[in-house]
């Protein structure tokens, strides 16, 4: 946002220069540069438009500067330099833009891969913005202007040279990324010889995952599980978007990564790896569709946590040949909700994840000073997902918190807080400058590893409905639910609750009711749920082949 502030600045500047006096120009170009200077300090990662921005302000810089030129009485040989040195610097410019959407083009393949050895090469990819093409063109508007005050000729010349050198220098990757992937085999012959090596591998669960970088979460969550299911049974992850963002997301593992393109790609993926059985799902998503509707796997919804929260429980979710529940909770919350679901589609499978926060538990001694957490939820997607207090009651939490006596206040927001709505993401950063000033401390976007270990050190949990409650209830420690009747005494009855006893038969049962039995390692019975449908499948349906004929249709 600063840097696009800056870039519309710089344009004014520039447009305002062309009625008064040249060196307004010169406050443009201190802008626009420190645009640029800002990108390359901040690493800040490259936004969907955020080359079109740059490119904007610069022409509009240019032409204010032919402008201030024609205003200065140039000579003719000034202004046909002026011209035809800006012309060729935008054009260059603009070819290294095609070049780029080319290369694009040609990487946002049906397929890539990671963790397969496949006889097909990879595309290269390039970044979205080049740093020295942004630097040539504001460094070029001084040029001009020294020229009109006389400046010596070599060193106009000079300045020409260096940013027309710095816009070529950005064409070479740029240029070597669209031969290599020219040189690729078409869509077809990427998928055959990814099929191909995967068929040796021969995997029996697909984990189907569509999500954009900022819902990763969902995915990443399941890792630690998906290692342990890949100790018994080979599984394979099949990502769905336009862009393999999680390549990046997801963190290197065992376990091969396939990413793939369009409807066509994903069925002809599942035809020609007849070994698939089971396709697991971790979020209830419209794109599930693409790989529901391929016949021959038996798919299961597994969700990306457990909570009394609406949105999971939809018609939507009558598609599946089984629902994995945490609990008789889950069971209860679907079947009351009266969408079509058979009861024999629900099945108690534990939530698996739960064990590493025991683990951790155990292991971790509570301080002598006393541990309270805030972990509000996210906006949602939806308008009956309005569960976050983070807005509404982020302030009058963090402040009743901080108004107690011996108390060390972390907060720990869902990893998705802020990412679909600014109000959140604002409220959010303030409840962070809060803390920090205070002493407290902030815990943002950690894998679920990391918010385990915020949650086992802590003594009381406030949060909204969502999954750290239903987790935290394994524990058996105090939590509070954030709502507008329990604002006014929060900290008193936090300190009420500190001071009592630990122990609750009442949250026990709870505890018992969503997340099942938890005497026995959760990951167990989510293992042996697998490994029964993995029997159950072979047994009831034919044994998958693969068509003879391979290809992907255009």
């Amino acid at each position: 946002m600063i840097r696009r502030i800056l870039l519309i600045a710089a344009a004014l500047a520039a447009a305002i220069a062309t009625v008064t006096h040249w060196s307004v120009l010169m406050i443009a170009v201190v802008l626009y540069a420190t645009t640029v200077i800002l990108s390359m300090v901040t690493k800040a990662a490259p936004r969907a438009g955020g080359d079109a921005d740059q490119t904007g302000a610069a022409i509009v810089i240019s032409v204010a500067t032919g402008i201030v030129v024609l205003h200065a009485d140039a000579d003719a040989v000034s202004l046909w330099e002026v011209a035809t040195v800006l012309a060729l610097l935008h054009g260059l410019h603009l070819l290294r833009h095609v070049l780029r959407v080319l290369v694009y083009r040609r990487w946002r393949s049906a397929a890539d891969w990671r963790g397969i050895t496949v006889a097909a090469p990879v595309p290269k990819r390039v970044d979205p913005v080049a740093g020295p093409t942004l630097v040539a063109i504001p460094v070029w508007v001084v040029a001009p202007i020294l020229a009109i005050y006389d400046a010596d000729p070599i060193v106009y010349l000079l300045l020409g040279v260096v940013c027309i050198g710095l816009v070529i220098g950005t064409l070479v990757p740029i240029s070597r990324a669209l031969l290599h992937n020219l040189r690729m085999p078409s869509e077809r012959a990427r998928l055959a010889a990814l099929t191909t090596a995967l068929r040796a591998q021969a995997p029996e669960i697909l984990v189907h995952f569509n999500a954009r970088a900022r819902s990763s979460y969902a995915i990443t969550d399941w890792m630690s599980v998906l290692e342990r299911l890949a100790e018994k049974h080979r599984v394979v992850i099949v990502t769905v978007d336009r862009l393999p963002w999680h390549f990046e997301t997801i963190p290197p593992s065992s376990i091969p990564l396939v990413h793939l393109v369009g409807a066509e790609a994903i069925e002809y993926f599942v035809e020609q790896v007849p070994s698939l059985v089971v396709a697991l799902y971790p979020r209830n998503t419209s794109p599930n569709k693409n790989l529901l509707r391929v016949p021959g796997l038996y798919d299961v919804y597994i969700g990306h946590g457990e909570s009394d929260k609406a949105e999971p429980v939809n018609p939507a979710t009558r598609a599946f040949d089984e629902i994995w529940i945490a609990g008789e909770a889950a069971r209860a919350r679907f079947l009351d909700a009266n969408i079509g679901l058979h009861e024999d589609q629900l099945r108690i499978t534990g939530r698996p994840q739960v064990g590493e926060l025991l683990e951790l538990a155990a292991t971790t001694p509570l301080g002598a000073k006393r541990s309270v957490v805030y972990a509000p939820t996210w906006e949602g997607y939806y308008a009956d997902d309005g569960y976050s207090s983070i807005v509404t009651h982020g302030g009058e939490v963090v402040a009743a918190l901080l108004a107690m006596e011996d108390v060390t206040v972390t907060y720990l927001p869902h990893p998705a807080l802020g990412t679909l709505n600014r109000r959140f993401a604002d409220a959010s950063a303030s409840v962070v400058s809060r803390l920090r000033h205070a002493g407290g401390r902030s815990v943002i976007g950690g894998s679920l590893s990391e918010r385990y270990a915020v949650l086992a050190a802590a003594d009381v949990l406030v949060t909204d409905v969502g999954n750290d409650l239903v987790d935290f209830l394994a524990l058996d420690r105090p939590y509070f639910v954030v709502n507008q009747s329990s604002i006014a005494t929060l900290g008193d009855d936090i300190g009420r609750a500190l001071a009592g006893q630990r122990a609750d038969p009442a949250r026990r049962e709870l505890a018992l009711r969503y997340l099942g039995d938890l005497s026995t390692p959760p990951i167990d019975r989510f293992l042996s749920a697998v490994d029964d449908t993995l029997t159950l499948v072979r047994k009831s349906r034919p044994q998958r082949t693969r068509p003879v004929q391979e290809g992907v249709a255009k």
